[in-house]
């Protein structure tokens, strides 16, 4: 061709068209590449460079009227002249103004020119001195091929990192909401359980979402911080026992499980105590300094349950050394935390330490004593069985035997 027109046809010309040209200028050689791995490579680099699947699909089109799988080979090949219904009719009826619109988009990316003709017909013409050719100029992709493919890299890389925090933090929503379910059931302070599941399923949203590496990663290190927090929590009030020390003593619940006898285990005394405070305080229950609420004596308790006995260094002399020790053993036989919140709201503090120091006499014939306790609690509360009579009953071996229960 005799002359490159500079300016397009019938459009005004402005500085950011001429720096568009200057970057994408076809003077220079360039090793020719392969046409369809210029596509995928778009493809992988499409959001970096502001474009569509539609204005792929349009390049994919003028693509396919290049002759050869090879750009850059001749100076006149790499120009496509079809006109706008032919390449219409190969995107499969796309309209007219739609296609144009796409075309001028891949303009605007610097990856296609505009060769207008005198009259903004794209055609050929034959002479002496070689085809004057008119059309959309597909040398900038050839000229700007190691940059799509270092985008498509980066978005590659992008994608792969993203993928994989996306898994991770799926994960971590999982184990964050097991672990809260967990804590709210077996442990105290539910308020603090609930606000981590919350964390957990608002987390879940989020990553359905699309969301770059880095907003996940943000949300791993928040998802992380609360697991770890909640490993600390539950590693204080589980002990790090072997299965076969706890083989005789099998329950549903697994939280805080202590070895019966082991005298380690009663410091961990303070945060039960101040549990079973904070539960009389909210409840305003009396506690067992305000009054007594069993209808027995200090010494038929101990003469019926002498095993309460071996749990305290010195003679128990009162009502508070009962509840005390009540809430040193009632981890120790397996009863749950929810289970004890309950009994201490339904029947008072000093007959729920009674309940447990009869689960604690009969505790080598008891299969399960966390439903042992439970079904002592609800007779109390319902009045068909006192105190005194529970007493009197521990003694009976075949009075509520785990296999009853």
């Amino acid at each position: 061709m005799g002359y490159n027109p500079v300016t397009p046809f019938r459009r005004a010309v402005d500085a950011a068209m001429l720096r568009r040209r200057d970057i994408t200028d076809t003077s220079a050689k360039s090793a020719p590449v392969d046409k369809w791995a210029v596509l995928h490579a778009l493809r992988a680099a499409r959001k970096g460079l502001g474009l569509s699947d539609r204005t792929l699909t349009v390049l994919q089109a003028l693509l396919s009227f290049h002759k050869g799988d090879r750009l850059g080979e001749s100076p006149a090949g790499h120009i496509v002249h079809a006109s706008n219904a032919a390449i219409c009719e190969r995107l499969n009826g796309m309209p007219c103004s739609t296609m144009r619109r796409h075309v001028a988009h891949l303009v605007e990316a610097g990856l296609i020119l505009r060769r207008d003709s005198p009259n903004g017909k794209r055609y050929v013409r034959r002479n002496a001195d070689g085809p004057d050719v008119f059309g959309l100029d597909l040398t900038p992709l050839t000229r700007r091929f190691d940059e799509i493919e270092t985008a498509a890299g980066a978005a590659r890389a992008e994608t792969e990192a993203a993928n994989q925090a996306r898994h991770t933090a799926s994960l971590m929503c999982r184990d964050l909401a097991n672990l809260a379910s967990y804590g709210r059931t077996n442990a105290s302070d539910r308020n603090v359980w609930d606000r981590l599941a919350n964390q957990a399923r608002t987390a879940a949203q989020h990553i359905r979402r699309r969301l770059s590496s880095t907003q996940l990663q943000e949300i791993i290190d928040s998802l992380n911080a609360s697991l770890a927090h909640i490993h600390d929590a539950l590693h204080r009030t589980d002990p790090s026992t072997s299965d076969d020390q706890n083989e005789q003593h099998k329950q549903e619940s697994k939280e805080e499980e202590y070895k019966i006898g082991d005298p380690s285990s009663l410091n961990r005394s303070d945060h039960d105590d101040r549990h079973v405070q904070a539960v009389i305080r909210s409840e305003n229950i009396p506690s067992a300094r305000s009054r007594p609420d069993c209808d027995m004596t200090l010494q038929s308790l101990l003469a019926s349950c002498s095993e309460l006995q071996t749990y305290s260094p010195t003679p128990i002399r009162n009502w508070n050394e009962v509840t005390r020790l009540a809430s040193i053993i009632r981890p120790m036989t397996g009863i749950s935390m929810h289970a004890w919140d309950r009994a201490i709201k339904a029947i008072g503090l000093q007959r729920a330490s009674v309940v447990v120091a009869i689960v604690l006499q009969r505790f080598a014939h008891i299969a399960s004593p966390n439903a042992y306790f439970t079904a002592l609690t609800s007779q109390v509360r319902r009045k068909s069985s006192d105190i005194l009579s529970l007493m009197r009953r521990s003694s009976n071996s075949e009075y509520l035997s785990g296999s009853q229960l």
